[in-house]
């Protein structure tokens, strides 16, 4: 009877054009720099493409007036990479040091602080997006990024 009444029920919400939404999944091998520009695009992020000298590419983009690179990463030479790293520069005239950077790394869990040969902090965070990644998780690691880099941003008054 129970399953009676379930398949009736989705024969129900089928029929009124209910569908449960699904997570289009990133594609196998993961995404590639066309990608992820477009997707960036797509939530209102500025996006401008960047050509290293070793020939890769990395984006540039911004949140709250704050700059920010992706670079690529697992690429295994080919235009897919399964994962992106998330990184962004702050000068602070050398006045970070390794007490703030430690604190900073022991109170936050997604994204971490180094500092550079000039004593500034960069803020760093991984993301993994194959195999099994989804442009649902993909949103909410870029909500997760957005947010632990306006914390930092505040947290050392820049």
């Amino acid at each position: 009877m129970r399953t009676v009444l379930c398949a009736y029920g989705l024969a129900v919400l089928l029929a009124f054009g209910v569908t449960p939404a699904l997570a289009q999944d990133v594609p196998a091998g993961g995404v590639t720099v066309p990608e992820v520009a477009q997707w960036l695009r797509s939530k209102g992020y500025p996006v401008q493409l960047v050509t290293l000298s070793k020939g890769s590419v990395e984006i540039r983009s911004a949140s709250n007036g704050v700059n920010f690179y992706i670079h690529f990463y697992d690429c295994h030479g080919g235009p897919r990479c399964a994962s992106l790293g998330f990184d962004a520069g702050f000068n602070t005239h050398g006045r970070f040091d390794l007490a703030k950077e430690n604190a900073w790394n022991s109170n936050n869990r997604w994204a971490r602080v180094s500092i550079d040969k000039n004593d500034d902090p960069w803020l760093v965070m991984d993301v993994d997006v194959f195999p099994g990644g989804t442009y649902t998780l993909l949103n909410d690691e870029l909500g997760i990024w957005r947010d632990m880099l306006s914390t930092f941003a505040k947290s050392i008054n820049f």
